[in-house]
């Protein structure tokens, strides 16, 4: 146990929640499953913020990370009221609540609090979101920043860690000798759970306010990243035929990298598409 920083995840089921249990097994978590090792917390269940904040005293948390948010695009356009009561409303409420207890928070946000219309967009530049869950976010980096909470606030570009399910989906139609579609339209900058657990431990270690942007080095299509995962994975690339996100009714995004940010150090800014691939390929 890490007695000198306990740490408590909020969010532990979501995929970046697990992994950084598996990482830091100290680490403390919430789930909105009732099991021995987690403590419960559902942002849509008010009785649940005096479970944590409890256990914020019991003990004696002092840095929570956020990551409990309903994350998906699509439900974030299709229901806007429920989205926004967990992803603000609620969020707000929680931040009030663990910064009155003197907590250090990391909010984790998204890189949509801006239009993706330009590649490398600053962290400082004009927010136009591109998604109601990147206006939702905004709203909640815009009451940290009003209130100046305790807080970093990290901007990460797309993360993906294993199981992602389109690239298990891919690898599992190339096994079997099967075409598998992909967006040759619709374009991000993803990085590794393991380069963005970097950063984030060097913040919580730090504890360093501020806004963080972490990103990868280059835009490209699903298309061809996925060409480029099945070469690394020694699986028959040219079964993987291009598609337009719009054919299947999804609103393809031409840019998806930051302007990397990080006042704590220079080595943690990009990361190469080889080294997303090279992590991704490792991970158990």
């Amino acid at each position: 146990m890490n007695i000198d920083n306990p740490t408590l995840i909020i969010g532990g089921d979501s995929v970046v929640g697990r992994y950084l249990r598996d990482e830091n097994p100290d680490y403390f978590y919430t789930s909105r499953k009732e099991n021995s090792e987690a403590i419960y917390f559902d942002l849509l269940q008010l009785d649940s913020f005096n479970i944590i904040e409890k256990a914020i005293v019991e003990y004696k948390i002092s840095t929570v990370i956020i990551l409990a948010s309903i994350t998906s695009i699509k439900q974030c356009e299709l229901q806007p009221e429920l989205t926004l009561l967990v992803n603000v409303q609620r969020t707000k409420l929680l931040l009030e609540k663990v910064n009155k207890l003197g907590c250090f928070v990391v909010f984790i946000s998204t890189n949509h609090v801006f239009d993706c219309k330009s590649a490398y967009s600053v962290w400082d530049g004009i927010k136009s979101p591109c998604s109601n869950y990147g206006q939702q976010k905004l709203q909640v980096e815009n009451y940290i920043v009003e209130n100046n909470f305790n807080a970093s606030i990290i901007r990460p570009s797309k993360i993906i860690h294993r199981p992602y399910s389109l690239i298990e989906s891919m690898i599992e139609s190339l096994n079997k000798k099967q075409v598998f579609n992909a967006f040759n339209d619709h374009y991000f900058a993803p990085i590794s759970i393991q380069f963005f657990s970097t950063l984030l431990k060097l913040i919580i270690q730090n504890k360093k306010k501020g806004i963080f942007q972490i990103s990868g080095k280059s835009d490209l299509s699903y298309y061809v990243f996925l060409r480029m995962l099945a070469s690394k994975l020694d699986l028959n690339s040219s079964l993987i035929t291009p598609v337009s996100a719009l054919s299947k009714g999804v609103t393809p995004n031409k840019y998806g990298t930051l302007e990397a940010y990080n006042t704590l150090t220079n080595t943690l800014l990009y990361q190469s598409i080889e080294d997303t691939i090279n992590d991704y390929c490792q991970e158990n």
